[in-house]
């Protein structure tokens, strides 16, 4: 995030709300291309929680110039959430299922 700020290919507040996700990942496709996971946890996965992940997604694959997925983890979340999540592009990961 240093260097992408430097650089001034993201801000420093959007360096900021990307470091204030609460997972990242970093990874390899079956296709052998890097990628990024980044994740909101909640233990009700809410409409903010889809919107911050997209958002912080957004933000990394600007900083780091590689794909990053939005994903949002949690126990439990409603049908409209689901469906917001799956129009977003946002990975749900509901534990226990």
């Amino acid at each position: 995030m240093e260097e992408a700020t430097e650089s001034l290919t993201i801000t420093n507040e959007q360096a900021d709300e990307v470091e204030r996700a609460d997972l990242i990942l970093r990874g390899m496709t079956a296709g052998n291309e890097e990628v990024y996971a980044i994740a909101e946890v909640s233990v009700t996965i809410g409409d903010r929680d889809i919107d911050r992940a997209r958002n912080r997604a957004s933000i990394l694959e600007q900083a780091s110039g590689m794909r990053a997925q939005a994903v949002v983890i949690g126990t439990a979340i409603s049908d409209a959430n689901r469906e917001r999540a799956s129009d977003g592009d946002v990975t749900v990961i509901i534990m226990g299922e």
